[in-house]
Parts: structure tokens; C-alpha cells; sequence
């Protein structure tokens, strides 16, 4: 057998908002070597280093991160880097009148999923009501019929 050699690819979001979890991956390449592979991801908001293939991770402050992952396989090391644009955090405003709700939310970097439900819980059954996709204005809102209790939620579409 030849030397052993490694690669990686990265995979992260150009952009989300602050205060939702950020789905992070890596996925490695290597040659000639069953050896595991290790990883470090540097999130490149000061806060702890993650060894894990597949991390989460939060910002808490909206701004541009550099971010970067190393692989290592015994002596051979790969790195991948770039940025990620943190937005202002996603919150919902709920108004309602008679049987119906009007939901709006500010429009951030982000396009979003509006889902509903009526129990809250692990096994929760959230219902897709609309996509709102990133617009021109500040504000994105639907106006939506009641009936018993409903909660929402607005989540990236990935």
C-alpha cells in the first residue's frame, strides 16, 4: 500500500439567524487507511472548539464569523474554511381578532417555514402552513383561521 492521504469536504449555510442552531458538517476523504478520522471545528465566535462530524452550534450576536474544520488521519491533515452571516434573531408577533390570527415576523437573511400545532411535546406533529421566502420588506406576515389551541413556529426550510 502508498502513503495515506486525506480530504474534506464542508458543508455549512451561507447565512442564518442568531439564537437558532447551526446545522455544521464535514465529510472526509481518505486513501490507503482505515484509521478514524478526527476533527476540530473552530466557529470563530470565541467559543469552544467541537470535535464532532456533524456539530450544531448557536450564535448568540448577530455579525460575520470566520469559521474553519481540520481533519486529521495519523500524520496527514486537511482544512477547510469560511464565513457565515449571522442575522438578527427570528420572533413571532401574534395578533388575534375573532377566529383568526394574523402571525408576522421580521425578515431576516434567512428564507422561513411558518408551521403550526396543536400540542406541544416530543411527539408534536408540526404542520407546514407557509414558506416565506426572503422578500424586500421588513416584515413578513399571513393571517390564519383559529380553531382550538395552536402553537408556531418559524424554522430555516434545511
Amino acid at each position: 500500500q502508498g502513503p495515506f492521504s486525506i480530504g474534506v469536504t464542508a458543508q455549512v449555510p451561507p447565512s442564518y439567524p442568531a439564537g437558532w442552531p447551526v446545522a455544521f458538517a464535514v465529510v472526509p476523504v481518505t486513501t490507503n487507511t482505515l484509521i478514524p478520522v478526527t476533527f476540530s471545528w473552530n466557529f470563530g465566535d470565541g467559543s469552544a472548539t467541537s470535535t464532532n462530524q456533524f456539530p450544531a452550534h448557536t450564535y448568540a450576536t448577530p455579525g460575520t464569523y470566520a469559521w474553519s474544520v481540520v481533519a486529521n488521519v495519523s500524520t496527514a491533515t486537511a482544512t477547510r474554511n469560511g464565513t457565515i452571516v449571522i442575522g438578527n434573531p427570528v420572533s413571532l408577533e401574534v395578533t388575534a381578532v375573532g377566529n383568526s390570527a394574523t402571525i408576522s415576523w421580521p425578515n431576516t437573511i434567512a428564507d422561513t417555514l411558518l408551521e403550526t400545532t396543536g400540542e406541544l411535546g416530543p411527539a408534536s406533529q408540526w404542520l407546514w402552513v407557509t414558506n416565506a421566502p426572503k422578500a424586500s420588506t421588513s416584515l413578513l406576515r399571513v393571517t390564519l383561521p383559529l380553531s382550538g389551541n395552536q402553537y408556531f413556529r418559524v424554522r430555516r426550510p434545511w
